[in-house]
Parts: C-alpha cells; structure tokens; sequence
C-alpha cells in the first residue's frame, strides 16, 4: 500500500478506534445505569405499594389485638359481646364485614347470625335447637392462634385469603388470641375483611402506579404457599371449579371444589424460582421470557410485611430498556458524523506531507541495495534536503557503531562469563525486556523455556518479596534513589525458592528519570542459608531462657489458682474433710467439719484426729494406718468404714469414713471423708424394729389357746417396745366419756375402768382425724394449749380409733411424758393402724361368739340363719326369714330338701359321717366353715354351730346356726394384704438400704451408673427404664443405662423435653388420659410413663424415667390404680437415694480430677503422668506383648504466638492442641501436659510404627487448624514431635522420656514441623518430614 492510502487508513484508524472505544464504554455504562435505574424506580413504586397495604393490614391487626385485650371479650360471654362487635362494624364503615368469636375446642359465633337455643353458637342449621354445631377447627387463622399456640402466646394473624365452598365469596380474617388473666388461651376474635373492600384497595394502590408512569403492566398477589389471589387474568384466581355445563363440581361430602393455581408451580422455571422467593418474603427481581408470546418481561415483587402476601409486577422488556435504546440510537448518529470529518481531513493533510517523502524514498532506496557508502545529494534546502544530510551522517555513524559494538560485546560476554552472574535487560519506555542464558539457568530453566517479558520477573518473585520490592523499584526508576541493590526470592523451576541479590545500573533522561535499567542477579542461597542458621541458634538460646522464666511464673500462677479453687470446693462440700499428716495430726478441715463436730477448725487444727474418734474406733485406725506405713497393707485406704464419732459435748454418733492417701514432696498426707449416719442408721433400727413388730403380731394373732385379754396384754407390751412409750391404753368412748379397758403402764398408771372427760384427752385429736395420729413433742406442736396437754403433760403420742362392726368402738394408744427421739414414721403410723384393726376384729369376733353362745340356748333369739333338720330322713322341718333369705329359697321348697342340696360339693354319705360323732354322743356341737349355694348359683362362705339335740319324747334332730362371714372374710383378707404390704415395704426399705450401701461403695459415677441399672429391675420389675445425666455441655440429657423389656430408644434429648425436669416434680402420664406427654417419648406412647428429676443442692443434673413394658400390660389392664404400679412414693425415695449417692460422686470425682488435671486443658498433669508411665511400664513389662510408644510433643514458635497475640490467644491454641490429642487418642493412651507447650502422649500396647502413624495424623491435624483470635489470623500452628518406644529404649519412663526429647530436640534441629524417631544409638535420629512419612 502506498504512503498517502495508509496515511490516510492510520489517521482514521487512530481518530477512530479512542473514538468507537469511548462511545462504546459510555453507551454500556449508561446503559446499565439507566436499566438499574429503571427496575428500581419500579422497585420502589412497588414497594410503596406493598407498605400501603402492610399499613392497611398493620391498622387492623391493632384494632383486632385491642379487641382482644378488652376485660368483656375475655369473658367470652357472647351474649355480652355482641351489642359492642355490632357497634364497632358500625364504626368501621364496612371496612368488616363481620365479627368472629371463636372457642377453644373449634366453635364460634359472629355477628351475621346464630342459634338463639345455643346463645348465637353457630351451626348447620340455626333454626334447630340440636343441629350440630358449626367449627373453624381447620381455618388457619383458629389454629395459628388457638389451636397450635401451646405456649400461650399473644398472637395476631391475618389469614390466608379464604373462598366459601357453599357461596363462593372470598374474605380476608385478622384474628388474635384471647387470654384470661391467668395467661390461659380462652378463645380468639376475629375480623372478617370482604374481598370485594380489599380488591378495591389493590386497584387503588396499584392503578396509581401504573398510570403514574404509563407502563404497559401488569400486577397480581400471591399468598404465603403461592396461591394467585389477586390477578389480571381471572382463571389463575381462586374460583369455583365449574363441569363442562357450566355449573359447579362437588366433592364426595357435597362441598363444592376450587380450582387453585401457584405461582410456584409455573412452568416457566424463572418464574417459579421467583415465586419461590416471594413465598419467602424476599423483594426482587427477574427476567424471563412469555412462553407463549415470546416476549420478554421484568417481574418485580416485593413482600407485604404486616401479613404474609407478596405483590408482583410484570412490565415488558422493552419498556424497561426504552431509555437505553433512545441512548444508543442518538450516540450511533454522531459516531458516524465524527468518522466522516477525520476521513476528509485525513486525506488532504496527507498528500501535503507525502509528496517531499516520496522523492526522498526513491533516494533512500538505491542506498539500501547495498552500498552504504553511498551518500544522498540534497535537493533544495527544505526538510527533506536536511532530512537527507541527517541521512547520510546516520549511515556514516552506523557503520562506526556496528564495529564498536560488537568489540563491546565481545568483552562483555566474557567478563559475564567469568562472573557467572545472570544478565537483565528492561527498556522501560518500549516495555521490552531481555534475560541472559545464565539468568534462567539459576532458575532451572533452558533458554527457550522463559519469555523475555517484565511479566516472568513479576511471576518467578515471591508475592510476599514483591510487596517489598515494588516501591524500591519505583524509586530507583523515578531518581529519588540513586542505587538499586536488593535481595528477594524467586521460584525456582522444582517448586522451591532461590534467594537473589540484584544490582542495577540506569540510563536516564532529562528528568533524572530512567528509561532503561540493566542489571545482575546472583544467586546467595547458600549465604542466606548459613546467616538463617546463625541467627535461629541464637534465637533459640534466648526462647529457652525466656520460655524457663515464663514456664516458672505460669506454674506459680496455676498452682495459687489450684489452691484457691480446691478451698472453695472444700467448703463446699456438704460432708465434713479433715486433712492429717502421717502422725494422725489434723492439719485442715473444711466449714462442714464444724458443724458435724461442733469444733471450730482452728481448736481442731494440730490436734490429734483422737478428739473426733473415741475409743476404741481410734486404735484400731491408728493401728491400720501404721500397717499401711509400715508394710503398705491399704486397711484403710480407699475403703468405706463405719465407726463412731465424738462431737465437741461429748456425744457420740454413727460415722462413715473413707480415707485417701496423697503424696506432697516426701510427706504423706491422708484425707478423710466422714459422713453423719445417724438418719440411716435410725432408720435401718426403726425398719428392723417395725418387722420384729410384725412378725411377733403374727404369732400373738395365730396363738389359738391365748385368750383375748391376754393376747390385749401382749399386744399392748408389743407396741409399748416398738414405739418405745411407757403407757399402752385400750379405750372405749361412748356418749363423750372415755373408759380405759386395757392397760399397761408403770405402777402408777390408772387401773381398768378409770374414766375421763373425752374432750380432754388426746384420743379426741385421734377421732377427729379418724386415722393414726402422733406427736413426737406435743409441747411443741399444735395441741400445746389443749386440755389433753395441759392436764396430763404427755409430751410424745401415736394412736389410732378402733373399729368394731363398722363403728368407732375407742382407740389404740402410747404416750409417754418424755420427748420422742425421732418423728413418728409413716410405717409405725401404718403398724398402729394395723394393730387397732386386729383388735377391732377381734372385738368383733368375740361379740359373735358371744352372741352365737346366748343363741344356741333358745331358737327364738336367732341372730343369723337358723336351719332344723330330723335325724333319720335329714329334712328340713323348720327355717326361719334370715335362712330362706341366705339360700333364696322359699319356706315349701326347702321343707323337700336336705342339707346337702345346699351343700354340692358334699355328698349324702360324707355328710352323715361328717354328724355322726354328734349322733353318739363323742361331740356336743360341731363348729365350721364351709360355702352353701344360693339358689341362683352363687355361693356363700358360712359358719355352722351344728348341734344334735334328742329330747325326751320326741325325735332327735340338728339345729344349725348358720352365719355368713362374707365380710369376716373380707376384713381378714385386707389384714393379710396390709401384713403383705408392711412385708412388702420391709423388702423395699432393706432393698433402698442395699442400694445405698452399693452406691456408697462405688468408686465412681460410671460404678454408681452400672449400680442403678442393674439394681432396678429388683425394685420395680414392672417397668422399664433409663438412667439420664445431663452431659459436659448442659444441654443435653445423655443415657447411661437402661433396663426392662421395652427399654426407652431416646439416647439423648434437650432438658426441655421432659415435663418433670421442666417442672422440677414427679411427672406420670397415661397413654389414653394424659394430655400432656414428655416430647422425648417415642411416638408410640407407652401405656404409662413415669419421670422422676434428680438433683440436688437445688440443681437437677439428671433423670430417672420409668415406663410400661409388654409384659405389664396385662397388669396395667386390671390394675385399678396406676400409682399400684409406678409406686411415686418408692420412686421419689429412690431418686433421692440416687441423686444423693451421684451428686457425693460427683463431688468425689470433681476433687481428684483437681489433683490429677491441668487446670488449662482438661488433659492429665505432670504428677499423674508419672505414676500412670511407671504403672504402664510394669503392666507391659509383665504382659505378652510388653510395649508401650512415648510421644514428646512440642509447639513451634509458640513464644512468637505469645508475643504477637498475646498470652490469651496461646491459652487458647493449648486447649486446641488438647482437643486434637483427646480426639486422636485411644481409651487406654494417656495424654498428659509435661509443662508450657509440652505435651506428652503414652501409648499402651502400642508399636513403633502404629505410634508413628498417630504422630503424623496429630501433627497434621495441628497443621490444619484455622484459628483466629480478636479478628487476627493466627496463621499456620505446627509441631514437632519425638518419639520413643519400651523396651527397646528404655527400661524407665525417664530414660524413654530422655530419648523422646532428644528425638523432640532433633525435629526442631530439622526444620520444626516434623516427626522424629529415637534411635537406640545416639546417631541422628530418624526424621519424617513434613507431609511425608517413612
């Protein structure tokens, strides 16, 4: 192409190109603002739209919510209501259409009508006093604020918009709960919005903003679960479905059926995705296209906040954008009218310039055919004529610098050869750049595999170096610094870094400012190398001085807190601690000591432990504990032991003792735990004394030749011992007189017969109770001011009335004028009872037998049934009413029969040898029991007096009285069943006794867990059950044991869920009663269920949970109590026998995890790494496979970490580490805090190799972690760690520990971040490095 048609072609190309460009970048900016722009212009009309109606929906809500706080609406008396909700529809001006009552079980009434037999209730016909009534059960208004509101909460709703299925009008409900003054949900009221109001509002709101911008729009409403509601099309709209005919489709109940369609449900899946957003209350935007006109349209939707709808906009694609297309139209027109003008100027500047150019073209070309020797002949004295002298000085000039240079660079290669450094070459103004051979070979690279451009440099140096490197380069190149030398790392082409030291020369122009810089690198890896060794030893010495000097101080630190946190625990605990030395001297005790003893500390500190056991409990201590100093013989330690205590006064009380031993330097201390057992041991001499009690009723009731008033004495001698009183009384009360019938006393007690003002005595309180009653001190009690108290001072009494025949016949009492020891227990109420029912059937009994003996001497007094029957034939000849009424049989239909017919089970023949020692004479009478048969069937237990008379002249026959003991039966079977029970609660408090002593005795609460689960199916084998224990964090309940047939499935649930630890009481439910059931039962509910809370010291820690198993469900068919089942009294008492032996465990374990832990960690201290190390190394030195792996672990730059972040922060990376060695360990490896960043891990059983494995897993965990502390990146955490293994490097945990930090000391010699195995040589030892195991 020639000079003028490309000088022409170069200027429109450079007038044009900058020109296009920025038209271009503006009409995209421009553009894209004014599309933004746009959609939020729609955006906030829109929204302002959706505030409009959320203020409409906002207004009502407070106007339904004051309704429902109104006193007359919480009345829920419609009657009442009504005359004010008719009022305010009145006031609202058809904003309402009507009112809603509605009630807690689905009911309502509202104001457009109701049943006038039913108060206004709603039902399905209101003129028919027994239609049914009408509910909202299922309206979700009702059940957002009634039916699913279990907290009782204040709500407020405005429902989905809703269609009548018999009408087809649509209405809107804002509802709102009422609640009784005590916070009960007592209904809701509701106001019922027509949809023809609320479309109206739509229309206005929205209509304004349409016409307010002249948008081809179009809007529509969807509900919470997509519903279209509102729409331009009316078939999307919910409507009554209608059948080809036209006429509405019903369901199989007669209801008619919608037809709904969801915005979620589009098939346009940008639609969809859209309406998914709106149903979660999001604002927003997207695109899509229609598929059925192809257009593409903007939604825009935006939530309505004061309910749960959404709105939406769709506005056409090209209204959006028709400002952008006006744009780009108008900046295309003067694009064209710019190319234009620089294509004429363009083409007439260049023929000017060309012409001259051309001549001198034509010259030059001759020349570069090949004699640069030839000089160009100027023509004329312009430009180009000077031009063409420049010309031929140039080649003059070229040929003398050819020859120069290349003498140049000829010395220049080889003085670069020689100095083996790498060459640079950076023509800044052209951005050209050159790199010598030896400048990529340091890197690694051939000549051919790097690109001569400043963009290789900026890749190869490391980023962190180029942040550095940057300004020095800029100041070298603008002249503020005259010298450029610096050291920097570069990639090498392996992957690892190359340090560089680069020096540069600049050539500069008039403004001190280089365009071009020439330079060298050299390569000073090695030199960087050894000064970085130089300066880490050096460094190292001084964390070593400073690391002992911190390790000092912190562990001084630690060991304060340790001593006042055990204080604070000491003086807590519940039971007294006394601390001794060797010689039994008391050296400590804890605040409970005090109160046990009755000492304060400082009179029993130095003292010996004598004062506080008596002899000869002192003795034989001491002795055990010489034994165990001695020979090593542990009596006593770690063992329970009951001896007797002496308090201050000098009394004496039953103790518990458990003693442990500690070590503190080369003194031996020991401990002792000593526990007041008085209550049990009360309690264990009342049960033995109550059972004793029983068993000698027996024997006195089973006596057959002891006669009653003896058996009296007996008894009253029985209660005077068990409830160790002084005087025993058997009364009779009658018309307010009170007699003593039996008694037993001291010398001067009143005799038989004495007689006192009933009102007087302490019997009066008896029958005003009707059931046993005592005093244990009735000075102090209610009754002090009573004559009874007054007159006779008796200060303890237990009595109980004494029924005869179903009347009060008197009571059974002991008093004494000393005060009671104890409280009267629920089992001597129960044995007193117990004891006056027995005396009440005797009595009854022996009025029978006196009765029958008076009877037997006339046949006119009959007291029962009599029956006569003659000798020979054995026909009845004569019954009375009370016989013919026994048997229902008729006066003519017994004179045909004969004993036996009454008697089925006896025939003819046995019944005469059954009366035959009567007929000669051998026995007077005969007296039995046995069952005669009604009649109907049914039989009757009877007692016989059969006598055989033979009067003179007449013939012999048999009279027989005949008594039903039905009742008699009754009374003996419940006494048998009250003796069974006193029996069967002996068992239970000897089973409670066993339980505590097995609880007592564990060593901890994983023992104490394995007791309660195997213990009780003993005590309550009906059930099923768990064991629950609120774990570590104090969210959640965690089984540890379970037990039964049908255990609970739930393995851990929040406290929240069970209704008894919420509660903080005993919670029972039943599957088919209970409204109310724990949500950690399974979701089919057991037949009955029983929560029992265990706490203690007013904090609940866990939970004792009973239910039915398959088993009892027979029993829990016919039981006519659940309580016979669940026993909640037994229960309570086991869970607080539980809760007391936990919560002592707890304690227990909480004191000697204090000595044994790191206070920091949580991981095991130095103290107990050396003694479980020695116990490990015996256990394998007598084991099969004797070896055990020792990790030393220590944390690289952890002074850095301090120093940069703080102490804080290091506290916090050792707990991290912690966590990854528990995590990383195995039940039986010991992970222990040696001091500082140490860290050491014992692994039992375990062999190099899988000990290797386990340094690398933890090492690489560490490496990991991301921490952050106060927003700062901690950066990266790593370890070293050295490992050693028994027996092969040691025999002693100090030699395997020595070679474990040898291995430690050779990791951090390596490069830290590593895994170093001992050798059993003291060669290196063997190094895995980082990421790579052997």
């Amino acid at each position: 192409m020639k000079l003028r048609p490309k000088f022409v072609s170069y200027m429109l190309i450079i007038a044009s190109v900058p020109l296009v460009l920025a038209m271009s970048v503006t009409l995209w900016q421009s553009s894209n603002q004014t599309r933004a722009l746009t959609i939020d212009i729609v955006q906030g009309y829109l929204d302002a739209g959706a505030n409009e109606l959320s203020g409409f929906f906002s207004t009502r809500k407070s106007e339904i919510n004051a309704y429902a706080h109104s006193p007359l609406l919480k009345s829920m008396d419609f009657k009442s209501i009504r005359p004010l909700l008719i009022d305010e529809l009145a006031r609202h001006g058809g904003i309402y259409e009507k009112f809603i009552l509605g009630t807690p079980n689905g009911n309502f009434y509202n104001t457009a009508g109701g049943n006038p037999s039913l108060d206004g209730l709603r039902t399905f016909d209101d003129m028919d006093p027994s239609a049914a009534p009408k509910t909202i059960a299922k309206r979700d208004y009702w059940k957002t604020t009634v039916g699913d509101n279990d907290n009782h909460e204040q709500r407020v709703y405005v429902s989905e918009p809703m269609i009548s299925y018999t009408t087809g009008a649509k209405q809107i409900v804002v509802a709102a709960s009422i609640h009784s003054d005590d916070g009960e949900i007592t209904g809701m009221i509701g106001g019922a919005l027509p949809w023809s109001y609320f479309e109206n509002k739509i229309h206005l709101i929205f209509d304004d903003i349409i016409k307010h911008r002249n948008w081809e729009s179009r809007f529509f409403l969807v509900t919470s679960s997509g519903v279209y509601w509102y729409h331009w099309d009316p078939s999307y709209v919910v409507h009554i479905k209608k059948n080809e005919q036209g006429q509405p489709t019903f369901n199989e109940i007669g209801e008619k059926v919608a037809a709904v369609r969801k915005i979620t449900e589009e098939p346009v899946a940008e639609l969809a995705a859209a309406g998914n957003m709106m149903v979660a209350g999001q604002r927003g935007h997207t695109l899509f296209t229609d598929p059925q006109t192809g257009e593409e349209l903007y939604l825009v939707y935006a939530p309505v906040e004061a309910s749960d709808y959404s709105v939406g906009l769709l506005v056409p694609r090209s209204q959006m954008i028709a400002p952008v297309t006006r744009l780009q139209s108008m900046l295309g027109a003067i694009l064209g009218f710019a190319l234009i003008i620089v294509f004429i100027g363009s083409w007439l500047l260049s023929k000017k310039v060309t012409r001259p150019i051309t001549t001198l073209s034509s010259m030059v070309k001759s020349i570069s055919d090949g004699n640069n020797k030839f000089n160009l002949i100027p023509d004329g004295n312009d430009e180009v004529a000077e031009l063409t002298d420049t010309f031929n000085n140039m080649v003059n000039s070229i040929t003398t610098r050819e020859n120069s240079l290349k003498e140049s660079e000829e010395r220049f290669s080889l003085a670069m050869q020689g100095a083996n450094d790498g060459l640079w070459d950076w023509k800044i103004d052209s951005n050209v750049m050159f790199f010598s051979p030896r400048w990529k070979s340091m890197l690694g690279y051939e000549e051919n595999e790097l690109d001569n451009r400043l963009e290789t440099w900026q890749e190869l140096v490391h980023p962190l170096d180029m942040e550095t490197l940057s300004p020095l380069l800029e100041d070298f190149i603008s002249g503020a610094s005259d010298k450029y030398e610096v050291t920097f790392r570069m990639r090498h082409k392996d992957g690892h870094w190359v340090d560089i030291l680069s020096r540069a020369f600049a050539v500069r122009n008039n403004e001190n400012r280089a365009t071009r810089l020439v330079g060298t690198h050299l390569d000073i890896s090695e030199r960087q190398r050894i000064e970085k060794e130089v300066k880490e030893l050096n460094e190292k010495l001084e964390d070593r001085v400073k690391q002992r000097t911190m390790e000092l101080e912190l562990a001084n630190k630690k060991q304060l807190e340790s001593e006042i946190k055990n204080r604070t625990i000491l003086e807590s605990v519940v039971d007294a601690l006394i601390t001794t030395d060797e010689r039994g001297i008391i050296e400590s005790a804890n605040p409970a000591t005090e109160t046990l003893f009755g000492y304060s500390i400082a009179q029993m500190v130095g003292k010996n432990i004598s004062i506080l056991i008596p002899e000869p409990c002192h003795s034989g201590h001491g002795n055990y504990l010489r034994e165990h100093l001695e020979r090593g013989k542990a009596y006593v330690i770690g063992t329970t032991r009951e001896l007797v205590g002496c308090r201050s006064d000098q009394t004496t009380f039953p103790i518990e003792l458990s003693v442990s031993e500690m070590s503190i330097g080369d003194e031996k201390k020991f401990t002792g735990l000593v526990k007041d057992i008085s209550d049990r041991k009360n309690a264990e001499n009342n049960l033995l004394r109550e059972s004793q009690a029983l068993t000698r009723l027996n024997e006195i009731a089973a006596d057959p030749a002891t006669s009653f008033e003896k058996k009296i004495q007996q008894l009253l001698e029985l209660g005077l011992g068990t409830f160790e009183q002084s005087l025993g009384i058997v009364s009779h009360i009658e018309n307010d007189i009170y007699t003593i019938e039996y008694i037993k006393g001291p010398e001067d007690a009143p005799a038989p017969g004495t007689t006192f003002s009933f009102d007087e005595t302490y019997c009066a309180h008896t029958y005003a109770a009707n059931s046993a009653i005592a005093f244990e001190n009735a000075g102090r009690s209610e009754i002090c001011d009573h004559p009874c108290y007054q007159n006779f001072k008796l200060e303890s009494y237990i009595g109980a009335p004494i029924i005869v025949d179903g009347q009060r016949y008197g009571t059974l009492n002991f008093s004494s004028p000393e005060i009671h020891q104890q409280p009267f227990s629920a089992n001597e109420l129960s044995l007193i009872q117990l004891l006056a029912q027995w005396i009440g059937n005797e009595m009854s009994r022996s009025r029978s037998e006196h009765d029958l003996s008076q009877f037997k001497t006339t046949l006119d007094q009959t007291m029962d049934c009599v029956f006569m029957f003659e000798s020979a034939s054995l026909k009845f000849f004569y019954v009375n009413q009370g016989a013919m009424e026994q048997v229902g049989y008729s006066e003519s239909e017994l004179m045909n029969m004969r004993p036996y017919d009454i008697k089925p089970e006896i025939t003819e023949h046995e019944f005469r040898d059954m009366i035959e020692p009567l007929i000669s004479g051998r026995q007077p009478s005969l007296s039995f029991e046995t069952v005669h048969q009604h009649k109907s069937g049914a039989r009757i237990p009877v007692e016989i007096f059969l006598q055989y008379i033979d009067p003179t002249g007449e013939s012999p026959r048999f009279v027989a009285i005949v008594r039903d003991v039905s009742e008699r039966r009754e009374a003996t079977r419940k006494l048998n069943a009250t003796i069974d029970e006193m029996a069967h609660r002996t068992k239970d408090i000897t089973s409670l006794s066993e339980l505590a002593d097995l609880l007592h005795s564990c060593h901890n609460v994983s023992e104490a867990y394995e007791v309660v689960t195997r213990f009780m199916p003993l005590l309550l084998p009906e059930m099923s059950g768990a064991l629950y224990i609120i774990d570590d964090t104090g969210t959640n309940l965690q089984s540890v044991g379970t037990w039964g047939i049908q255990p609970p499935r739930e393995a851990a649930f929040l406290p929240e869920d069970c209704v008894a630890v919420r509660r903080g009481l005993p919670y029972t439910s039943k599957a088919d009663e209970s409204v109310l059931f724990c949500r950690h039962l399974p979701d089919d509910k057991p037949d009955m269920s029983f929560c029992m809370p265990l706490a203690a010291q007013g904090e609940t820690f866990g939970l004792l949970h009973f239910q039915a198993t398959s088993v009892a469900d027979s029993a829990i068919g016919q039981a006519d109590d659940i309580n016979a089942m669940i026993r909640p009294d037994f229960s309570e008492t086991i869970a607080k026998q539980v809760s007391m032996a936990l919560a002592s465990l707890r304690s227990r374990e909480q004191l000697q995890n204090q000595s044994i832990r790191d206070p920091l960690t949580g991981l095991f201290n130095r103290r107990y790494m050396e003694e479980s190390f020695e116990r490990e190394l015996h256990r394998a030195a007598r084991s099969q496979a004797p070896m055990v792996s020792f990790m030393m672990i220590d944390i690289d730059h952890f002074k850095k970490i301090n120093d940069t972040f703080g102490h804080d922060a290091g506290d916090m990376v050792l707990r991290e580490l912690s966590h990854i060695l528990v995590k990383n360990s195995r039940k039986e490896d010991i992970a222990c805090r040696f001091g500082g960043e140490e860290f050491v891990l014992c692994l039992p059983g375990a062999s190099l190799e899988i000990a290797e494995k386990r340094a690398s897993d933890i090492r690489e965990s560490i490496s990991r972690l991301s921490l952050r502390y106060e927003g700062s990146d901690m950066g990266v955490i790593t370890v070293s760690i050295g490992i050693s293994l028994y027996p092969d490097l040691g025999e002693t945990h100090v030699e395997l520990m020595k070679k474990a930090d040898q291995a430690l000391y050779q990791a951090k010699e390596s490069g830290r971040n590593r895994v170093v195995v001992a050798k059993r040589s003291s060669a290196r030892a063997e190094v895995s490095p980082i990421g790579i195991r052997r």
